[in-house]
C-alpha cells in the first residue's frame, strides 16, 4: 500500500519549469483505491499542472474536499466541472456558503467563491456540508472539522469577515475543513489555511485520532503569526522532530525560514512536489 500526495498549485514554484504557481493550494491524493483532490488554487493552473505532471485528475477523481470558501482554494472547480463527465462529491464545512470578505479601512472586498451551492447542484454535482468533528469519506481519509479554540495563534483576525444583519463580524471560519489520510508509515494531516489556528488543528487531529502524525501539509497563515504568536507556534513544531512539516502557501517566508532554522524535519513545499508514503 501506498499514498502519494502531489502539490498541483502553491506559492512558490519547483525545479519544473513548465509548471504554473500562484497564490492558492491544491494537493492531489491517489491511495490504493481512490484520488481526491483538496482544494482548487484560485484558477485553471491546478488543472493545466496535473496535465503536464501527466497525473490523471479526470479519468479518478470523484471526490473534491475544500478547505473554506476563499477564491485562492475554490477558484478552479469551475474548470474540474467543465472538463469532467461523471457528478462529483463535493465536501464543504459548515456555513461554506456564507459570502466572505475582507476589509480595508471604509471598504470592503469579496474574497469568496465563484459559484454558490444552486449552482453545483445545478450542474449536477452531489454537494455535502460537513458538520461532524469527525468523519469518514473514503477508506483511511478523513474529514476533521470543528476546531477547539485553545491556542492564541492568529485565528482571529478583524479585517476577514462575514456578512450579519445588516453590517460584519469577524469571520471565525468555522467552515474550514482539513484532510486526515491513514497511511501505513501514521496520518497525514492537509491543511489549507489553518486559520482556526494550526496548533489548534494539529492538537484537535492528535486528542480525536491517538495515533502518530507522520506529516503535516499546507497553509498554516504563520503570516499573520508575531511576537509570542510565532514563538508559540515554532516552538510546538520543534517538538514535533519526529513529523514531516511540509508547509508553505499563506506560512510566509518569514516564517518558513523560521522553520527551516530549527526544525530538520522542515522542507519547503513547492507547486509539483510530490510526498509519496510506502510501506518499505
Amino acid at each position: 500500500m501506498s499514498v502519494t500526495i502531489t502539490t498541483l498549485v502553491d506559492n512558490t514554484p519547483g525545479e519544473h519549469d513548465g509548471l504554473r504557481s500562484e497564490h492558492g493550494l491544491s494537493f492531489y491524493i491517489e491511495t490504493p483505491a481512490h484520488a481526491l483532490l483538496f482544494d482548487t488554487g484560485q484558477s485553471k493552473a491546478f488543472f493545466d499542472n496535473a496535465s503536464v505532471l501527466n497525473l490523471p485528475v479526470l479519468d479518478r477523481i470523484t471526490h473534491v474536499v475544500l478547505s473554506h470558501n476563499h477564491y485562492d482554494h475554490t477558484g478552479g472547480l469551475s474548470t474540474l466541472i467543465q472538463n469532467t463527465h461523471n457528478p462529483l462529491h463535493i465536501h464543504v464545512g459548515q456555513g461554506f456558503f456564507t459570502p466572505k470578505y475582507a476589509l480595508n479601512g471604509p471598504s470592503r472586498m469579496y474574497l469568496g467563491s465563484s459559484f454558490t451551492r444552486e449552482e453545483l447542484i445545478t450542474s449536477g454535482q452531489h454537494v455535502h456540508e460537513h458538520r461532524d468533528d469527525l468523519e469518514a469519506i473514503l477508506p483511511d481519509v478523513y474529514l476533521i472539522t470543528n476546531f477547539p479554540r485553545n491556542v492564541d495563534t492568529a485565528w482571529k483576525n478583524p479585517r476577514f469577515v462575514i456578512p450579519e444583519g445588516d453590517s460584519y463580524v469577524t469571520d471565525s471560519f468555522s467552515d474550514e475543513i482539513s484532510v486526515v489520510i491513514r497511511t501505513p508509515k501514521g496520518l497525514v494531516l492537509l491543511v489549507g489555511c489553518s486559520h482556526p489556528g494550526i496548533l489548534n488543528i494539529i492538537s484537535s487531529v492528535q486528542q480525536r485520532f491517538k495515533e502518530p502524525l507522520y506529516a503535516v501539509l499546507g497553509g498554516t497563515h504563520l503570516v499573520e503569526a508575531q511576537g509570542h504568536r510565532l514563538d508559540q507556534a515554532i516552538g510546538f513544531f520543534k517538538q514535533m522532530d519526529r513529523t514531516l512539516l511540509g508547509m508553505s502557501h499563506c506560512t510566509g517566508d518569514y516564517g518558513m525560514k523560521r522553520l527551516q532554522e530549527v526544525c530538520s524535519n522542515y522542507y519547503h513545499n513547492h507547486t509539483g512536489d510530490s510526498l509519496i508514503i510506502s510501506c518499505s
